[in-house]
């Protein structure tokens, strides 16, 4: 909300403010409120290589912010300048939210070059999924991508941990590691099958490294250990059956655990939102929507006119995973967990 009164000539003297934070935020506001008189200061701090990478992070997120993508001829021309590895994922962020299409694109080219931490790579793959045709962007520029096997399993783990893997992405970069995310066709006799095998072969040990080798840990916790995207695995072999885990590792969309089935939103400005539905005071009141982001474990509350388009998506886990792993892996896997007590 904008103040009253001559709030414009306070706005630029705190742009010009020598304490970058001050300046950062100055910025922010004057691309958000569209302020014609501070153009010239955002330009100027985006495109200055003198400048710190927090006031140009926040030059580049204003360019994204002016009204009607005015800001967009901006980003595309930085894209073309020199600058660190930090500054151009910044960069791509805000370029996402304004011309998905070249962001992704562009990230693409960063995934391929094997540079980025395992951060700046799921930070990267956020923003652009967080846009309207950002996964269909995406996909199509990791199809296209010269990517080896072990830099389509990198992104592959770093695009589970983000609690937005689109199945579509996922089948790509499988392909890339020639496997298939087509999960076997179940029976209760290849269930039972499995199990068989897990309790005579599996070893618990060797199951542990490949939990944490294969990215269960990002979305997973077990005894205050891991990610929570998904439910917490603790005491998982006292609570369910191991035919019962075994399903829901090979198949997971037959029986979601209550309170993880996904919403996909879509919201009247483009942007994608994916996490569970929960109920708030507010959103009950309001007669809106409360989704628990399963990153950042936030409960973001939409009112109803802000809402374009809401899908169920089932399970954040993607079916197919297990198939990234050999027989022997995988009868240590559900060894793994099907021996989880309390601890």
């Amino acid at each position: 909300m904008r103040p009253t009164g001559d709030w414009q000539p306070p706005l630029l003297a705190l742009a010009d403010s020598d304490i970058d934070e001050v300046r950062a935020a100055a910025l922010l506001l004057a691309g958000a409120w569209d302020v014609d008189a501070g153009k010239a200061r955002i330009y100027d701090a985006a495109g200055n290589s003198d400048e710190s990478v927090l006031v140009r992070t926040a030059a580049f997120r204003a360019l994204s912010l002016l009204e009607e993508g005015k800001g967009k001829d901006g980003l595309l021309e930085l894209t073309g300048t020199q600058m660190s590895l930090a500054l151009r994922i910044e960069l791509l962020k805000s370029l996402s939210s304004v011309d998905v299409n070249t962001a992704s694109l562009q990230a693409v080219d960063l995934l391929v070059g094997g540079t980025m931490t395992t951060d700046q790579q799921q930070s990267l793959l956020t923003a652009l999924l967080s846009q309207s045709g950002g996964a269909e962007s995406l996909n199509q520029g990791l199809n296209e991508a010269p990517l080896t096997k072990t830099q389509a399993q990198t992104v592959f783990s770093n695009l589970l941990a983000t609690g937005q893997a689109n199945q579509n992405l996922l089948s790509t970069l499988a392909g890339k590691m020639d496997v298939s995310t087509e999960p076997p066709e179940y029976s209760e006799s290849l269930v039972k099958t499995l199990k068989k095998q897990a309790e005579r072969t599996g070893d618990v040990n060797r199951g542990g490294t490949v939990f944490k080798a294969f990215a269960c840990a990002a979305c997973h916790r077990i005894s205050g250990k891991g990610g929570t995207i998904g439910p917490d695995l603790t005491g998982l072999g006292t609570t369910l059956s191991g035919e019962r885990i075994i399903e829901e590792v090979i198949w997971p969309n037959r029986q979601v655990k209550e309170g993880f089935t996904s919403l996909r939103v879509i919201t009247q400005d483009g942007q994608v939102l994916q996490g569970f539905e929960r109920k708030t005071k507010r959103s009950e009141a309001e007669g809106g929507l409360a989704l628990l982001d399963p990153q950042t474990q936030d409960v973001i509350v939409l009112a109803q006119e802000d809402v374009d388009e809401v899908h169920k998506a089932a399970s954040v886990m993607p079916e197919g995973l297990t198939n990234l792993l050999s027989p022997q892996q995988l009868n240590d896997l559900l060894a793994f967990l099907m021996k989880r007590q309390n601890d």
